[in-house]
């Protein structure tokens, strides 16, 4: 079994309903049944969200035939890669629609769509960030694959002896000349993210990463403009020592401390950013 994230999530609720129960021509896709949720709920959840990012989904596509599996082998599957993901989250904190697909050969798809919405209080929810939830995620993966003795992804015997897309290269950071439209999707998710943060983690990524833009791009060369830096993102600057900075956030309740050698106070850009940006 592997886990696959979509990148896709930014339109209406008919886009992954349609995709994962209508064929073309309207008529219903063969071999797709809904296995928990509701579709109508979760496509209006989804045209309701008022975040740019509307939706994620994804799917957990396993190797081995649909009928290997039971219901009840289905739903432990399910039900623990939603403990995985919404860990801290009760169960009517969050809308999940689960949709079998068994039309690629017989082999078992257990696809997944997830409004980005916190349903309680209305705020924007993250489901999957890699910088937070991949270890999480790949231990889950791990951990099913071993329990019910499926297809191990990294198995030895599965590597291949050429890849034609990995090589030796050092592997970039968002902002290492990605292309242009990329770093500005980046950039409108980090603002968002900082503009509605779902939890102080999020908060201090999503600023980690527009404070490495800066400096990347040459508009930060020491402690003061890094203090007007964070200011411009909306954040009020309560404590300054040598090693932080700490900023208040309206939605946080307890100061957030930014560590690092951006926010210390001897940071200076022309003597460290090319060497901050090599190590990072």
């Amino acid at each position: 079994m592997i886990v696959k994230f979509f990148r896709r999530g930014k339109g209406s609720g008919a886009g992954p309903i349609n995709y994962l129960l209508v064929a073309k021509g309207g008529k219903p896709r063969g071999g797709a049944k809904v296995l928990y949720g509701d579709p109508k709920l979760t496509e209006q959840l989804i045209n309701a969200t008022p975040f740019k990012q509307k939706y994620k989904a994804g799917v957990l596509s396993f190797t081995e035939d649909a009928k290997e599996f039971t219901d009840e082998q289905k739903k432990d599957i399910m039900q623990r890669f939603e403990d995985t993901l919404f860990t801290g989250l009760d169960p009517d904190q969050y809308d999940i629609l689960w949709v079998e697909h068994t039309d690629k050969g017989g082999r078992l798809e257990l696809n997944f769509v997830i409004p980005c919405q916190e349903l309680r209080s209305g705020k924007r929810l993250q489901p999957f960030y890699a910088g937070a939830d991949l270890v999480r995620v790949n231990a889950f993966k791990n951990i099913i694959n071993q329990e019910y003795g499926l297809t191990d992804p990294n198995d030895p015997e599965r590597k291949r002896l050429i890849n034609p897309y990995v090589n030796n290269a050092p592997r970039p950071t968002p902002y290492d000349r990605p292309p242009k439209s990329k770093e500005k999707e980046q950039e409108e998710e980090d603002n968002e993210i900082i503009a509605n943060p779902e939890s102080t983690f999020a908060l201090k990524a999503a600023i980690d990463r527009r404070m490495w833009h800066r400096l990347a791009e040459g508009s930060l060369n020491g402690r003061s403009s890094v203090l007007y830096a964070l200011e411009g993102m909306g954040l009020t600057i309560k404590r300054a020592t040598n090693s932080s900075i700490s900023v208040a956030h309206p939605a946080m309740t307890r100061n957030v401390r930014l560590k690092g050698t951006i926010y210390e106070k001897d940071f200076k850009a022309l003597s460290q950013q090319a060497h901050l940006i090599e190590g990072r």
